[in-house]
């Protein structure tokens, strides 16, 4: 919280004028940490699934052709 009070203090500082600058920054850093984030988790489920395929192209193909069991 005490840094959060610091930022307010710092804006406080800057001429009005400048505000809409400021709020720019703000807004598009804000934004990139977003995209940011979404990248990241994009990125690991991409890595899953390519792990998933390598697996199956390693282990699954010697399993292929699947047969069905009739356990009757």
């Amino acid at each position: 919280m005490i840094l959060q009070e610091q930022l307010f203090e710092e804006i406080a500082l800057i001429p009005t004028e400048k505000y809409a600058e400021v709020y720019d920054f703000l807004h598009y850093f804000r934004l990139g940490l977003i995209q940011a984030e979404d990248t990241q988790i994009a990125g690991s489920f991409f890595n899953i699934l390519t792990q998933l395929s390598d697996d199956f192209m390693s282990e699954g193909r010697n399993q292929l052709p699947l047969q069905i069991r009739d356990d009757t």
